[in-house]
């Protein structure tokens, strides 16, 4: 597993530059150029394709893009995020497309942010080789002291965690799983492009239809409009921890339960939220009763906790 990361490496102070503050209670959406989105249909993924898909990224509900490999962004201080008509001339015109970038992304009030930086890579990583529920367990309570460094689940270059975790047929249920832990656990949360739509590969984000049926519902298109899909849960899951000091700056605590479930509490002044994940591909019960005020689960259907049951990789989260 890597080393811990300090948040200050990717807090330099330049144009885009967002101060460690701001950083600690944000979202980063992190991506790959080359396999983010093809604009000219050549294979290759491009920044005019980044570009093009700015809305979809400040759509999750994120704060920050952070670009792969790039670790020197263009100065943008004297653009005025608020002037449209000269923003959409300076897009037009500009033959730097990284600048371009730039602007447009200030114009979303989204934050650029420069790849790491850090010899020591300030990122605390689901280790690759995580396939069972004891081992994604371990890994849970690794990240309990990760409130000052990022934390990631997918990256370029690993292999996908949703595909080799758990039961090909309940993929979205893990990557459903996934999100809750990410976005409830202490750090500041880094999602990997495509890791919101359960992608198994690190290919091209697939937008719109395809005749692999496959790729098409993995697809932006096909999520978009399905309020049960990954995408929206992401998009559920994202506004809930901006929603909620608590999960962001919450004291965070394991709490002892049965093999194959985690529980921790999130803890806030006198203000506490319970996370319970069911870690394996069978339904189980707690030991101790869920409880609360329920806040969401990842079956998305369930209102309250009467069957005190936990489904295959199920995740609650509830106010206590």
């Amino acid at each position: 597993m890597s080393g811990l990361v300090k948040l200050k490496t990717i807090t330099q102070k330049s144009d885009n530059s967002i101060d460690e503050l701001r950083l600690r209670h944000s979202i980063i959406y992190r991506l790959s150029v080359a396999s983010f989105a093809d604009s000219d249909d050549n294979g290759v993924g491009d920044l005019r394709g980044v570009i093009d898909h700015l809305d979809y990224i400040a759509s999750l509900g994120v704060d920050a893009v952070q670009l792969v490999g790039i670790s020197k962004l263009p100065n943008t201080d004297d653009v005025d995020a608020g002037d449209v008509e000269a923003i959409d001339s300076l897009e037009n015109v500009l033959d730097n497309s990284l600048l371009q970038l730039a602007v447009a992304a200030k114009r979303r009030n989204l934050h650029l942010l420069p790849d790491f930086i850090s010899d020591n890579k300030a990122v605390l990583r689901a280790p690759s080789h995580i396939s069972r529920s004891r081992q994604l367990q371990q890994f849970v309570g690794s990240m309990i002291n990760a409130a000052d460094n990022i934390t990631m689940i997918d990256d370029i270059g690993r292999p996908r965690l949703v595909a080799g975790y758990g039961r090909p047929t309940l993929a979205s249920e893990i990557v459903k799983m996934l999100a809750v832990l990410q976005l409830t656990m202490p750090g500041v949360p880094c999602i990997y492009q495509g890791q919101e739509l359960g992608m198994i590969d690190d290919g091209l984000i697939q937008w719109g239809y395809s005749e692999d049926s496959d790729a098409y519902a993995a697809s932006v298109d096909m999520q978009d409009d399905d309020a049960t899909s990954n995408l929206n849960f992401y998009r559920q899951m994202i506004g809930l921890r901006k929603s909620s000091l608590i999960l962001q700056d919450g004291a965070t605590q394991i709490v002892a339960e049965r093999k194959g479930i985690a529980r921790y509490l999130r803890v806030y002044g006198n203000e506490a939220i319970m996370v319970v994940v069911n870690l394996s591909h069978r339904s189980a019960s707690p030991k101790m009763p869920l409880m609360g005020d329920l806040i969401a689960s990842s079956y998305m259907g369930r209102t309250n906790f009467d069957d005190r049951e936990l489904q295959p990789y199920e995740a609650i989260i509830a106010k206590i």
